[in-house]
């Protein structure tokens, strides 16, 4: 439902160097947003692969783009994990925010610097401290997603997440009554 995480563990050259570089499992996120528009579970993401139609605009393009999930899924090599979004419901002002936010952000490009990716997954000596949302790379989407829903706080920059920070490991409760269940391993047949 939205406001799910779906967390990819990919096997290409750019998923294994995204897990190096940031010393985990996980090498891309992506939110599950329904959306009344489309009779389809979709997914929004920043992504930087031209595999699956953004389904508003009908066509492959890299970038912030809303996708179909099973079309998304069945495109990826590698491992897909949900973490479903638990406790409250999303209200309607929630959603209205995140719509919001959708057509704030429709077509924006994926990161353009690359070192504000690298700040994102070191820990300790670099820190992203302005956000800046001109181009996003995807832990930076759903953060600021999550920061519009109300589930996260605005003391850290979207820019300053990495995929890891998604993972059961790193976060489990959210703001108010909300919480992220464990990953779960998700599978499609073909």
């Amino acid at each position: 439902k939205t406001g799910d995480l779906v967390l990819f563990s990919g096997i290409d050259p750019y998923s294994r160097l995204v897990k190096v570089g940031t010393n985990s499992k996980w090498s891309h996120v992506g939110l599950i947003c329904e959306s009344p528009q489309h009779d389809i579970l979709t997914m929004w993401e920043s992504s930087i692969r031209e595999d699956t139609i953004d389904v508003e605009i009908g066509e492959h393009r890299e970038g912030v783009r809303l996708v179909s999930f099973h079309e998304r899924v069945k495109a990826f090599e590698g491992e897909i994990f949900i973490r479903q979004l638990q406790g409250d419901e999303l209200t309607n002002e929630n959603l209205r925010c995140l719509f919001d936010l959708r057509e704030e952000l429709r077509g924006r490009a994926y990161e353009r610097n690359k070192f504000e990716l690298i700040k994102a997954s070191n820990e300790r000596a670099f820190r992203n401290t302005v956000e800046d949302l001109s181009s996003l790379f995807c832990s930076e989407l759903v953060a600021e997603a999550y920061q519009r829903l109300g589930l996260l706080t605005e003391e850290k920059p979207s820019n300053d997440y990495a995929p890891v920070d998604f993972s059961y490991d790193r976060m489990q409760s959210l703001q108010g009554r909300f919480y992220l269940s464990e990953e779960i391993a998700f599978s499609v047949d073909i």
